[in-house]
């Protein structure tokens, strides 16, 4: 049409056309249609265009390329399967067997082409209409509520499918929670989850096994993590579960001391910057948590081990020294209040309110 804007030649591009040889409107667009163009001459073809062409899915044509059946070569654009070989195969293969369909049937499961891949299938749709239209036939069948006595009607297929002793879930809960016999029905569950507990928790502590926020809480407070981590390290493969009775995620006394030394031994630096084993990494870890989740909790978790690394114990000093008294009385003489004493003093203000009460006549 007279008028119109040339277009970058790129396959899905609507951008106007570039000044350069193959008239693309970027370079990502010019290196795609000179990478077709030098495999076209080569007697090559872009696995994603043979996709396209044979209208199959690309995952397909690379397990073709990876069995051998075609010949290819990687490049950086992708991969590159020779025309010569793709026809061939092509070829060989069987027709679709749909009637009035000449496609060929390249990979997939059925024996019809991509388009009519359900056709002759188990579960294809004509069947799946089939099973539901003889589910749907059938007599209506009439019930009574066991709970509340009204009537209603089940489907021919909801009917073969359950009892129908309740018409509503409400009544079938009703029925569980104040019905016949509910009070040592109940008894009975509580009874039985009971003596269910009692037995998990003790085969757990003959066999030493653990689950996996016990593991987090027994470890060490330098090597602590949480027990989302844990869950990620078990995901991982690093802990191997111990079978059980149970099916849950329990772990033996070895495979927890592994995993111990495999937090202390990792040779990757991203995991041991997380070991409070030095005063500089528990700085980083705090600072880690408190831009995290902006919360100073890990801070106060590792205050003992800042403090060690300094030479102190922490937590506040429950006793004050002598001349820590005498300078408080004689703050307090002269006039000082209580915050600046014990800014001044380094200890709280309720040990200034304290002393200067027992001064007091």
């Amino acid at each position: 049409m007279l008028g119109e804007t040339a277009r970058c030649p790129f396959r899905g591009c609507s951008r106007p056309a570039g000044e350069g040889e193959t008239r693309a409107c970027c370079g990502r667009h010019s290196t795609a249609i000179i990478a077709r163009q030098r495999a076209h001459r080569d007697g090559f073809i872009l696995l994603v265009d043979a996709s396209r062409k044979l209208k199959v899915d690309p995952r397909v044509l690379v397990s073709l390329h990876d069995s051998g059946q075609i010949e290819g070569k990687q490049v950086n654009r992708g991969i590159w399967l020779s025309r010569h070989d793709l026809i061939r195969y092509a070829f060989s293969q069987p027709r679709c067997i749909v009637e009035g369909c000449s496609r060929r049937v390249i990979g997939g499961e059925g024996p019809g082409c991509s388009r009519h891949r359900s056709h002759g299938r188990k579960h294809s749709l004509a069947s799946r209409h089939k099973r539901a239209e003889k589910l749907r036939t059938g007599p209506v069948v009439e019930k009574v509520c066991e709970w509340c006595g009204e009537r209603f009607t089940l489907l021919p297929w909801q009917a073969r499918v359950y009892a129908g002793r309740f018409c509503s879930h409400k009544c079938e809960l009703d029925w569980l929670h104040r019905g016949p016999d509910a009070g040592a029905r109940h008894a009975r569950l509580q009874e039985g989850r009971k003596r269910w507990r009692e037995i998990r928790v003790n085969d757990k502590a003959a066999s030493g096994l653990r689950a996996v926020p016990e593991i987090a809480a027994a470890l060490p407070l330098e090597f602590r993590r949480a027990a989302s981590v844990v869950y990620a390290h078990v995901a991982a493969g690093r802990l191997t579960p111990t079978p059980n009775q149970f099916g849950e995620l329990l772990f033996s006394e070895d495979e927890f001391q592994r995993y111990l030394s495999w937090l202390r031994e990792h040779p990757d630096g991203r995991l041991q910057r997380f070991n409070a084993t030095s005063q500089h990494r528990a700085l980083f870890r705090g600072k880690w948590f408190r831009a995290r989740y902006d919360s100073m909790a890990e801070f106060g978790r590792l205050a003992s081990l800042l403090a060690a690394a300094k030479g102190k114990k922490s937590g506040r000093r429950i006793e004050l020294s002598d001349t820590e008294i005498a300078l408080i009385d004689d703050m307090t003489r002269r006039g000082r209040s209580q915050r600046t004493i014990a800014a001044k003093v380094g200890c709280s203000r309720d040990q200034v309110r304290g002393q200067q009460a027992r001064r007091q006549p």
